[in-house]
């Protein structure tokens, strides 16, 4: 079943399609502090609605959804395993990256694994690395851990975001699917 009404979105998607590399020498990745939640929340919520807007079967943000988001955030910045981390530009949170470590369900193995929960850079600092060396910072900080893989989802509408991630190595090995019931 086609979802005509989700489509007009994707015109939102090929916006941002330019593959064009510019210099990221002025950007700083760090860890995240406290007063960066504001940034990172505000992120998150583009992040979200982006992803709706592409396809309204994906989820959206509840009510209380950004104080969720951030109390999530800021409990993972306190797990030493996990990390949050911000692109700066001048001073300025451009972007941000939200690992954390993965667990297998509780019937299989247990895999030294990460897992890239959510990657976003605001729109005028797109195409330029930013995202890169956010999901590098994320990596660097698994194998730090002793983690020997990494996890994340990319929606299937974003094929900018699935180029992105196959850039750096990472493979699709799994499909959610989604079926309405009524």
């Amino acid at each position: 079943m086609r979802y005509p009404e989700c489509r007009s979105a994707r015109r939102i998607a090929a916006a941002g399609r330019e593959s064009t590399m510019l210099d990221t020498g002025s950007v700083t990745v760090r860890r995240a502090r406290q007063e960066d939640l504001d940034a990172i929340v505000a992120l998150w919520v583009e992040l979200v609605e982006y992803h709706h807007n592409l396809d309204c079967r994906l989820w959206e943000a509840a009510e209380d959804g950004t104080l969720t988001y951030r109390e999530w955030a800021l409990e993972s910045m306190g797990e030493p395993r996990a990390a949050v981390l911000v692109a700066e530009v001048d001073g300025e949170v451009v972007g941000f990256a939200h690992a954390l470590p993965g667990r297998a369900p509780a019937s299989m193995r247990e895999r030294a694994m990460g897992v890239i929960a959510d990657v976003c850079v605001a729109p005028g600092h797109r195409n330029r690395g930013v995202g890169r060396r956010l999901a590098e910072a994320a990596i660097s900080h698994f194998v730090e851990q002793g983690m020997t893989e990494v996890m994340l989802s990319a929606a299937v509408g974003n094929e900018g975001a699935v180029r992105f991630w196959r850039s750096l190595g990472f493979d699709p090995i799994l499909y959610s699917m989604h079926r309405p019931l009524a």
